[in-house]
């Protein structure tokens, strides 16, 4: 019955890569274990895991992608390959094959032990055996048979990882398997007063004396109680009609047919009855069929009235009016959902700067309400969820000293004005890069303007920048201290100047009494007062004026000036 063959070749898929296996490290933080996904129909189990999944150890056995099972009417045929991926032995001993209804798990059918065969390491067994059909009958109907080679506890694994104390799994396969009680019907004719003995019956001739239907039946124990029925027309000497409906198929003498119609033809049956027999077939279909059925994660769907909440494949059997059954297999593919969680930090200084999310909204303060509702190519629902945090705090501000640097006073010193900055960095015109508070520096006399670069970081990671262009004043105001009227030279006090765009200046005596005012640089005082000579001695001026560098400023000097007679 059993016809084991050692193949005792090298494995070609390493034990890590095998069905999407990963590795990582048990409880005790020692032991490197591979990790196999819980719903895939070829598991491999030496332990169960926290979550009370089964999971493997690098010792394990491996049942082949080739593995067929083969019902007859009289045998089941099984065909399989185990092999050893780990550092253990197995023999007969330590193995046996269990045999489930359906699914691992399920109802028990039948082991089988004490099978003659060495595993060792990194090698194959081609299994090829038979079991009688009738072994299967109780179980029937079936539609898949789950086959499980197992270790026995504590026995047959001296080394390779394997927890003595496990009652393990090492080996499970599901595979299709279709068995129950068969109801066939075979219809034949036979002439007046023949017997009638094909197809396993036996009617003698007083049966057929009448003719038309003759109806017989016959059980076969070994084929799970199979009934033939045989419908036998008893044919007198005239033409003979016979009208079927089958399902899929037909058989009628000897010929198959799978399409509805007429058919005729001219028999001779054993008694030498030559008649014309015509055949009025219809002939119905039944169908297989497979679909795929998406099931979100979390989620329950509804095939045939049942609830299903796993991935897999479930079968269901239907009739149809004509009586044919069609079988519909259900491939549940479990499809993820992602619920996301953006955490998104933004810093900004400009309240009209804000950040746009994918539901198209432009938000401008912290929040965490908005969510946003995704659904899937395979209709699951996916929820988006932000988090926003604004920070405004941070704004870059430049101190300048002086403000309007000029050829007199051309030293410049900036500081960070800046209020919650942890850091910051400073560019300057000529290339220098300083991260302290303040920097000083000398303005260029060749250069119009300069500008300067602050950047500063806040605790949070927030950044802000600041530019500040620093004017040069090339404006310069001359003022003489003192004037004589009577000399050829020096006769006027005027204002002289360069880059002055406007010049307002008065005069006052020792008294406070305005004795000049005049605007421009072209005008000046000549020493009088309505037309009389102002006598020798000091008098007060103030002059207001506005230069080209800083047209918008107003800028005042006073002094003295001494009047010589």
């Amino acid at each position: 019955m059993y016809n084991i063959t050692n193949v005792n070749h090298d494995l070609t898929i390493p034990a890590v890569l095998f069905n999407n296996a990963h590795q990582f490290v048990d409880n005790s933080g020692s032991v490197p274990v591979i990790r196999r996904p819980y719903n895939n129909f070829l598991q491999q189990a030496t332990n169960i895991d926290t979550s009370g999944k089964p999971y493997r150890t690098a010792a394990d056995l491996v049942i082949g992608d080739d593995a067929a099972v083969t019902p007859g009417s009289q045998e089941v045929h099984f065909v399989f390959d185990v092999c050893n991926q780990g550092e253990a032995s197995f023999d007969g001993d330590t193995l046996f094959i269990s045999l489930y209804k359906d699914s691992y798990g399920g109802t028990y059918i039948e082991s089988i032990e004490n099978v003659s065969f060495l595993l060792p390491p990194d090698s194959c067994l081609h299994l090829d055996f038979y079991l009688p059909t009738s072994l299967f009958c109780d179980f029937t109907p079936m539609h898949a048979l789950a086959v499980a080679v197992n270790d026995r506890r504590g026995e047959g694994v001296g080394h390779g990882g394997v927890p003595m104390e496990c009652d393990t799994t090492n080996n499970l396969t599901v595979l299709p398997f279709a068995i129950s009680q068969t109801r066939d019907t075979i219809f034949d004719t036979v002439c007046q007063n023949m017997a009638y003995t094909e197809h396993g019956f036996n009617i003698d001739s007083r049966r057929t004396a009448v003719a038309g239907w003759l109806t017989d039946s016959l059980s076969s124990p070994s084929a799970c109680g199979a009934v033939t029925i045989l419908r036998l027309w008893v044919m007198a000497s005239e033409s003979v009609d016979t009208v079927a409906t089958a399902c899929d198929s037909f058989t009628w003498y000897g010929r198959t047919y799978t399409q509805s119609g007429d058919f005729s033809r001219t028999v001779t049956p054993g008694g030498g009855c030559e008649q014309l027999v015509t055949l009025h077939l219809t002939v119905n279909s039944s169908y297989n069929l497979d679909e795929d059925v998406d099931l979100c994660m979390g989620d329950v769907v509804e095939i045939n009235g049942r609830r299903i909440s796993e991935p897999g494949d479930y079968s269901n059997v239907y009739t149809s009016v004509a009586q044919c059954d069609s079988v519909v297999v259900s491939h549940v593919v479990l499809r993820p959902v992602y619920n996301r969680v953006d955490s998104v930090s933004m810093c900004s200084s400009d309240p009209e700067v804000g950040y746009r999310w994918v539901d198209g909204e432009t938000y401008y303060y912290s929040t965490d309400t908005p969510r946003y509702r995704l659904v899937s190519r395979y209709g699951c629902d996916s929820l988006l969820q932000l988090y926003l945090t604004v920070d405004r705090s941070l704004r870059a501000v430049i101190h300048c000293e002086p403000e309007f640097p000029t050829y007199e006073n051309a030293r410049v010193c900036v500081s960070d004005a800046t209020t919650a900055a942890q850091s910051r960095r400073w560019y300057l015109f000529d290339g220098t890069v300083s991260e302290e508070p303040a920097c000083c520096f000398d303005m260029p006399y060749d250069a119009d303007s300069v500008v300067i670069r602050l950047i500063v970081a806040s605790s949070a990671g927030c950044y802000d920048t600041a530019n500040l262009v620093i004017p040069m004043d090339r404006s310069a105001v001359y003022i003489p201290n003192a004037f004589t009227p009577n000399l050829g030279t020096n006769r006027i006090f005027r204002v002289y100047g360069r880059s002055l765009i406007d010049v307002q200046t008065t005069i006052y005596n020792r008294e406070g009494l305005l004795v000049s005012s005049f605007e421009g640089l072209t005008e000046g005082w000549d020493g009088t007062h309505d037309g009389e000579r102002c006598p020798q001695g000091t008098y007060v001026y103030r002059v207001r004026y506005r230069t080209a560098g800083r047209p918008g400023e107003w800028q005042v000097v006073a002094g003295t000036v001494t009047l010589l007679r």
